[in-house]
């Protein structure tokens, strides 16, 4: 996603790794829609990322010019990255909390 934007490349970021079926539409290197499951936009984007946190093996096939008629991502790829990884973070120090108990 970030060399995507860096690039600011235009097109369709299809991702299917282990139970992760989605797609990110960019345009000019900024996310406009995402979808993953039930989940669209800002949601699809950062359950996508905390999905794949571990670089998971899997198929991330990148069509140039592709583009989405709908606008459903509305916050910067640099703040869903961050919020995404908060969340990871806290579910793994959750997880360790429960152990601990």
């Amino acid at each position: 996603m970030q060399m995507l934007g860096h690039a600011h490349q235009t097109g369709t970021l299809h991702i299917n790794a282990g139970e992760t079926d989605g797609i990110l539409f960019f345009d000019a290197g900024e996310i406009t829609h995402a979808e993953c499951g039930s989940y669209f936009g800002d949601e699809a984007v950062i359950h996508i990322l905390k999905s794949c946190v571990h670089g998971g093996a899997g198929v991330y096939k990148f069509a140039y010019g592709t583009t989405s008629a709908q606008r459903t991502v509305l916050r910067s790829a640099t703040d869903l990255m961050l919020d995404a990884m908060r969340e990871y973070d806290e579910t793994a120090r959750d997880l360790v909390d429960k152990e601990a108990l």
